[in-house]
């Protein structure tokens, strides 16, 4: 039977939490239309042995992949490969699916042929357990529209987005391995390609946040900063080659990039105070004032806080770290 949805779950050590991801799939009455592959990437707990479990009560909707370990997007990107659904969603393995929606959101995928579908998601905040409702294209009405004629009035994210397969095994990008933060590739290489979308109003992904560990913590931004500095970088490199595309999506793709330069720079300011750490800090302000005037002024007109780094060349650090602690 054909696959309507194939879900690409990234797993690594997360025997505590993956049950509820997969659960949240399965208990649904949708499932016949749902390929679920498990993308166990080298863990060393036991979240292995609860995969299995999962493909044998379940053989013909749940496979389990065991890999090596190759980082985020390397699950991504053996997902792409490797599914047959006519749609693709990322689900981490700590995060879950509004169970009860699924029947109606998969009933929506069938109807349509749209190249990319957005939905509303929720966050769940792990130290208070209060969700909060996000829909990030409410200012639209739900429909199928071509992008030349829709205009984002903000960027969307990774728990929004659901993407034709087909789409996705046809770019000629590879998500980077061995890295964190790639969700942002997977988001914004498919745009170049999109042609059309459809926006819907039915809340699908539960966005666990506040977990111990996880890459946008302060552990995880002091250890993995310039990982986000390399992507970062690719995605630039990305964004000056788009020729001939909808000028709506490019000032998308210019809205994220923007974002994240802004949020790169807060997160330098969050280290731990050293020369070494300012050095850094300035060396990423002068390569962009150097070589990315666009995205430079464009970051300029966005945020203070960016305004400030880049007017001062980086100078202005001691003080901006105390504001970027103080909004913590």
């Amino acid at each position: 039977m054909a696959k309507i949805l194939t879900v690409s779950i990234a797993a690594y050590n997360v025997e505590k939490f993956v049950s509820k991801a997969v659960d949240s799939i399965v208990l649904s009455n949708a499932l016949n239309d749902i390929e679920i592959l498990i993308e166990n990437d080298g863990s060393t707990d036991n979240t292995k042995a609860i995969g299995e479990l999962y493909q044998k009560k379940y053989p013909e909707s749940v496979k389990l992949i065991n890999k090596k370990n190759g980082g985020y997007g390397s699950t991504i990107n053996c997902s792409i490969k490797e599914a047959s659904g006519k749609y693709f969603k990322q689900l981490d393995g700590d995060d879950w699916f509004e169970t009860e929606n699924l029947v109606d959101y998969i009933n929506l995928l069938k109807k349509t042929d749209a190249d990319w579908v957005i939905t509303p998601f929720s966050m769940y905040y792990e130290d208070t357990k209060l969700t909060k409702n996000m829909d990030l294209t409410s200012y639209i009405d739900e429909g199928f529209y071509d992008v030349n004629n829709i205009e984002f009035k903000e960027y969307v994210n990774m728990h929004s987005s659901t993407f034709r397969t087909q789409l996705l095994k046809g770019m000629p990008y590879k998500i980077r391995e061995n890295c964190f933060y790639t969700d942002l590739e997977y988001l914004l290489y498919p745009l170049k390609f999109v042609k059309n979308v459809y926006i819907s109003k039915i809340p699908i992904y539960v966005y666990r946040f506040g977990r111990e560990g996880q890459s946008v913590s302060i552990e995880g931004i002091c250890k993995h900063y310039k990982e986000h500095e390399m992507v970062l970088y690719d995605l630039i490199n990305y964004y000056n080659t788009l020729e001939n595309i909808s000028s709506n999506v490019k000032d998308l793709i210019l809205s994220r990039l923007i974002s994240e330069i802004v949020s790169h720079m807060k997160w330098l300011c969050k280290m731990p105070f050293s020369l070494t750490n300012w050095k850094e800090t300035r060396a990423f302000i002068l390569r962009l004032r150097n070589r990315e005037s666009e995205l430079m002024h464009a970051s300029i007109l966005k945020s203070g806080f960016s305004k400030a780094m880049f007017k001062s060349d980086g100078f202005a650090y001691p003080i901006l770290r105390i504001v970027a602690k103080y909004k913590e």
